[in-house]
């Protein structure tokens, strides 16, 4: 018989992968499958973040500070597998792209993201953005700028 030499087919399944460039992160699975990569609240799923953090660190020329930070995560694993908790990688995630970014692009990049006196930066009147809740945000400052002038 023939057998396929690709993708395995047995086994516990606790294990994924986030590939970027040439690095490998190994992950571990949510506790519940079905919440892989679904928004939580304010939080966006991780691939989307992955890519807005990867956009935004290329648009300022800083990809080699994540490139250091997601290897020197790599090396320390939170467990003998190997594994890495997505909480620990979004947070490396954003501590390197805090250090590059300005505030208004870190809001854009983790919506969750807020001024140290823990109130939310405001959103662009201009370009309203995101879901509805932002969209109509926008519209109020644009109507109290507007109101003031």
């Amino acid at each position: 018989l023939f057998r396929s030499r690709g993708m395995r087919c047995r086994g516990p399944g606790q294990w994924r992968e986030v590939r970027m460039g040439n690095q490998v992160i190994p992950l571990y699975m949510p506790s519940d499958p079905k919440q892989l990569d679904k928004p939580l609240g304010d939080r966006l799923p991780l691939m989307e973040v992955i890519h807005r953090t990867t956009k935004a660190l290329t648009d300022h020329n800083q990809m080699p500070k994540l490139v250091d930070a997601i290897s020197s995560m790599v090396k320390e694993p939170e467990s003998p597998s190997g594994r890495i908790r997505e909480d620990r990688f979004r947070s490396v995630l954003e501590e390197t792209a805090a250090q590059v970014l300005e505030p208004e692009e870190m809001q854009a990049v983790f919506p969750h993201f807020r001024k140290q006196d823990g109130t939310d930066w405001p959103v662009s009147a201009g370009k309203p953005h995101g879901g509805p809740r932002q969209k109509a945000r926008a519209s109020l400052l644009q109507m109290q700028h507007t109101a003031k002038g």
